[in-house]
């Protein structure tokens, strides 16, 4: 009995720890494993890292993409507001000068004419007018020239030189305020 005493008393201070093959066996399955954790979740690891590197390169392009669109878009919108301050200048410009509706034109023209004189076409571009008249006789189209010329809504008037044949004339001329 005393053999089976000896094997369970304590063991002294002075003997050390003592390893069995089975606690070396334990002890080598123990690191093998943490070292093939480690090593997948490394490998894991590793490849998240490629995702997310990649992931970035692709945001800072995009993002250099979208700032250079900012930049167009910047720049088209300050080329629209100088294109709307241009507008709006030229129509307060247009607005700001009396304009001579056509109806009141051609009823001028009518009421100024003489007698003896009929138009036979009547052109404009914008301001700008040209009457081609028809008299019975050659000093008719100066003096509808003259009454045209004292008109409140014609700024001049003037016969071109060379004359059509006689009988017929043009009168050219501007609006007033265009």
């Amino acid at each position: 009995m005393q053999s089976e005493t000896s094997q369970s008393a304590p063991r002294s201070r002075g003997s050390g720890w003592r390893f069995t093959p089975t606690d070396g066996a334990v002890a080598a399955c123990s690191l093998t494993v943490a070292l093939a954790v480690s090593l997948c979740m490394a490998l894991r690891l590793r490849a998240e890292t490629r995702l997310v590197d990649s992931a970035r390169a692709e945001a800072l392009h995009r993002c250099g993409d979208l700032r250079q669109t900012l930049r167009h878009m910047e720049l088209s919108r300050q080329a629209l507001a100088r294109l709307r301050r241009a507008a709006n200048h030229y129509t307060a410009e247009v607005e700001a000068r009396p304009i001579v509706p056509w109806t009141t034109v051609f009823n001028e023209i009518s009421r100024l004419r003489p007698r003896g004189v009929w138009t036979v076409r009547l052109t404009g571009d914008g301001p700008r007018f040209k009457i081609v008249v028809r008299a019975q006789r050659p000093d008719l189209v100066p003096a509808y020239a003259q009454q045209l010329r004292e008109s409140p809504y014609v700024e001049f008037t003037a016969l071109p030189a060379g004359s059509p044949a006689v009988g017929t004339g043009e009168v050219v001329g501007r609006l007033m305020g265009e």
